[in-house]
């Protein structure tokens, strides 16, 4: 009841705003509160993704363990707080009808500087990573070559059962069913369609490893 009550009085305001300052005046005067709501509907949309952002920063911040994690956290705040001004700026070049928005957004000084933060944030994490990696070689000096050694071996190998994946892969999908329980009937289904697949990668591995060839060759004027 009350409800009906306060949307009837809405409309006897508005009947009563008509013909008192006329249907002009009615119209323009709500647009123009249809207009303030609405900059407040953004304002406040605008200001729940800054509390978000801030509270998400803060507890970055706060789980930050050392400086690399800190470093990160003030990369990830300057990045979004030149990229959100560059995707507006460029949503406004594209509003007002340029011909390339998001280039002339990259090509101006907002742009350039967003590049320049880019830059440095990637030879940041090169140097971090380049610094963890001798640290690491540092350490386990001894163990590289046992590791190379077994890369390499798992790489040779897995290009052989790629090539004979006609006959590795049942063979293995055969003992995985075995090992799991299967019945016989679902080995032999599921051994049948990877079957089919290790036809269509074993085309594929000689195609690559043909073309690869013919490559090399061709580099060292060996083949026309």
């Amino acid at each position: 009841m009350n409800g009906r009550r306060g949307l009837t009085n809405i409309l006897l305001a508005v009947i009563a705003g008509v013909l008192l300052f006329g249907r002009e005046a009615m119209t323009s005067g709500l647009q123009g509160l249809a207009i303030v709501a609405g900059v407040i509907f953004v304002t406040w949309l605008v200001l729940l993704a800054v509390g978000a952002i801030l509270s998400w920063i803060g507890s970055e911040w706060r789980a930050a363990k050392n400086t690399e994690d800190r470093l990160g956290v003030v990369f990830a705040t300057l990045a979004g707080c030149m990229l959100t001004p560059l995707g507006a700026y460029a949503l406004w070049l594209w509003v007002s009808g340029a011909e390339n928005p998001l280039r002339e957004a990259v090509f101006s000084p907002l742009g350039y500087a967003w590049l320049g933060l880019l830059l440095i944030l990637m030879a940041g994490y090169a140097l971090v990573g380049a610094k963890n990696g001798i640290l690491w070689l540092s350490e386990h000096s001894s163990e590289v070559p046992g590791i190379v050694g077994h890369r390499l071996r798992l790489l040779w190998w897995g290009y052989f059962e790629f090539l004979g994946g006609p006959v590795t892969f049942p063979i293995r999908e055969w003992r995985n069913r075995s090992e799991a329980g299967a019945g016989t009937a679902a080995k032999v289904a599921s051994s049948a369609f990877v079957t089919v697949i290790g036809l269509i990668v074993s085309m594929m591995t000689a195609s690559l490893t043909v073309l690869a060839g013919y490559g090399v060759l061709s580099t060292f004027g060996i083949v026309g």
